[in-house]
């Protein structure tokens, strides 16, 4: 049975009902694929905007869904840092992608906190770890290798979980 990989998962193509609950859009550059394997169906050009495109598909022409997924971890680290996926401000060649992981890498508390919206920081403790917890599942999203990023059920699973 195929699915559906938009291909273009980015936050303006996220749009909101009158109750506020998020639809996606701009399904131009979808196609259909497998869903019995982690096969990748072969395209003839590298499509997506700059800043979300995952790294497979910055050299090769291959999609699956985890494509997507990458997409979406962007999306959220937009949200958690409120800035653009891409950024003069990250210095030359960094997206906020490696901008979150270089500001990580540095492994201590006020870097990570550093990343996040400053609105976060004033938060209670609680609503703090969840964006904390958000901020992992991006990463995990945002992974280079895409075999070992989540699928979209257990990213769905996740949020769930958190929600309680």
């Amino acid at each position: 049975m195929p699915m559906v990989v938009h291909r273009d998962v980015k936050s303006s193509n996220v749009l909101l009902d009158f109750d506020l609950e998020p639809k996606l859009a701009d399904f131009g550059l979808a196609r259909f694929v497998e869903v019995e394997s982690d096969s990748s169906n072969t395209v003839s050009a590298t499509v997506g905007t700059l800043g979300y495109i995952a790294p497979e598909n910055g050299y090769a022409t291959k999609i699956n869904a985890k494509c997507d997924v990458y997409n979406y971890g962007v999306m959220l680290l937009e949200l958690l840092c409120r800035k653009m996926p891409v950024d003069t401000r990250f210095g030359e060649g960094v997206d906020i992608v490696k901008w979150v992981n270089l500001n990580l890498n540095q492994v201590d508390n006020f870097n990570i906190m550093n990343c996040l919206d400053e609105e976060i920081w004033y938060w209670d403790v609680d609503e703090r770890e969840k964006a904390l917890q958000l901020l992992e599942l991006a990463l995990l999203c945002t992974r280079f290798e895409r075999e070992t990023r989540p699928t979209m059920r257990e990213i769905v699973n996740t949020l769930i979980k958190l929600d309680r």
